[in-house]
């Protein structure tokens, strides 16, 4: 059986060359996945992380027992020297409906891409949040300080991410 971390073995399958949330599905069947795939030449099969960090008394609202994303820009200048600059802000997409886990047909619970969201939400600032209010709600619910504990972490994703495409 191929299974990675989790409970559930929940694996994530997107078409390589599509965009827009177009062809990504969820499944527990590996073996459905390896043999669903005759006809298509490039997809992306990855482990869905089952356990996502989910706000459960925050005070952002539209972050409320909701899977979200960090978007963060990075410019590379050079790689040799290594020269990388992160944007100082960042920002959060955000699920149109409430985690579960459970659910994996309801694709609006799992994925943040806001072209697949856009129904779902009423207003589109509903759909992001800043990272002012990450800020708020790992401090508050978590007691986590992101410049001293997270940001390290991404600076050191984005080191590790760049040297290994260079």
């Amino acid at each position: 059986m191929w299974e990675a971390s989790g409970n559930d073995n929940i694996w994530i399958i997107k078409p390589a060359s599509n965009s827009r949330g177009n062809g990504i599905h969820l499944s527990r069947d590996c073996d459905a996945i390896l043999n669903t795939s005759e006809g298509i030449t490039n997809r992306i099969v990855q482990k869905y992380i089952e356990r996502p960090l989910i706000c459960g008394k925050t005070s952002v609202k539209r972050l409320l027992n909701r899977k979200f994303d960090l978007r963060q820009w990075v410019l590379v200048t050079s790689y040799s020297p290594l020269r990388i600059f992160r944007f100082s802000e960042c920002y959060l997409r955000i699920c149109s409906e409430c985690y579960e886990p459970q659910q994996i047909k309801q694709l609006q619970r799992h994925l943040t891409n806001y072209s697949f969201n856009k129904q779902h939400f009423s207003n589109q600032a509903d759909s992001v949040a800043s990272l002012d209010e990450l800020k708020e709600v790992l401090k508050i619910e978590y007691d986590y300080d992101y410049d001293t504990e997270l940001l390290p972490r991404i600076d050191e994703i984005i080191k590790q991410v760049i040297r290994n495409c260079s």
